[in-house]
């Protein structure tokens, strides 16, 4: 009983997300959340993902140095982000 109410609701949310258009700002916010677990602990100590817009993620990052390291891993960090949300959403990754 529990887990059907779960699904209903999951249903609807889905339902609300679709009718308003949310799905980019949904993925978005997804995309933020999601980089630390992406890119594991010994990156996310040295970074920070501040925000997605036209399909650019943008992200703070502590030092030159490890802004031209993060700059040769850019092409597959942007793969496992993709795969995380389940969709190729980002199409570039910006280091600041």
């Amino acid at each position: 009983m529990v887990q059907n109410n779960f699904s209903a609701i999951n249903d609807i949310i889905k339902n609300i997300i679709k009718k308003y258009e949310l799905e980019k700002i949904v993925l978005e916010g997804q995309t933020v959340k999601e980089w630390n677990n992406v890119v594991g602990t010994r990156i996310s100590k040295v970074t920070k993902a501040i925000k997605v817009s036209d399909g650019k993620l943008f992200v703070q990052v502590l030092n030159n140095s490890w802004r031209t390291e993060l700059m040769l891993l850019r092409l597959e960090i942007k793969k496992n982000i993709n795969n995380q949300v389940g969709s190729d959403f980002i199409k570039d990754i910006i280091f600041v």
